[in-house]
């Protein structure tokens, strides 16, 4: 039995975002399409999903006022498929601009943000990539840096701290 999903039809997609065109709500509506063709992408690895995700999110992205609320999640699913991009495909672009997003959506998280230590870890993640690819010490002195606070921020008894020092662990490496 072949449990691989059957691809999005990219006609469907068209569909779905010319019938939502004048929606009000239609950054969400894109978020949402886009989120449904990364999970497509993760069980599938299909290309043209992942490719779709991105262009989903860079669509919502710029549908948002600055200062909008849910802005940043937009901008954090951008900047992961853009990431994930980077990880199948040699694109130093993708993997810039999804550091870009991960720094943008820090700079907009408070010291007691509530995701400020996910954050750090996805832009670690991003900065350890980027230097595994393109050999930048620079960027691995930052990823360094980043995983540390991620650790700094979590209390001992928090129950995700084992993740932030796994990565730091793994950084060090």
């Amino acid at each position: 039995c072949d449990s691989t999903p059957a691809p999005i039809d990219s006609q469907a997609i068209a569909i779905y975002r010319s019938v939502f065109a004048v929606h009000p709500e239609r950054h969400r509506i894109l978020q949402a399409l886009g989120l449904t063709l990364m999970r497509h992408y993760d069980s599938s690895d299909n290309e043209l999903s992942l490719k779709q995700a991105s262009e989903m999110f860079q669509e919502a992205l710029t549908l948002c006022p600055e200062w909008y609320a849910d802005r940043h999640e937009i901008l954090n699913n951008l900047s992961t498929a853009l990431r994930k991009h980077r990880g199948r495909f040699e694109d130093q672009a993708s993997i810039s601009s999804a550091i870009t997003g991960f720094r943008e959506i820090l700079a907009c998280q408070s010291e007691g943000h509530p995701m400020r230590h996910e954050t750090l870890d996805n832009l670690g993640w991003a900065l350890l990539d980027f230097y595994h690819r393109f050999h930048d010490p620079k960027s691995l002195e930052e990823a360094l840096r980043v995983f540390r606070e991620g650790v700094a921020i979590r209390p001992e008894y928090y129950s995700n701290r084992n993740s932030s020092l796994s990565s730091l662990a793994l950084a060090l490496q």
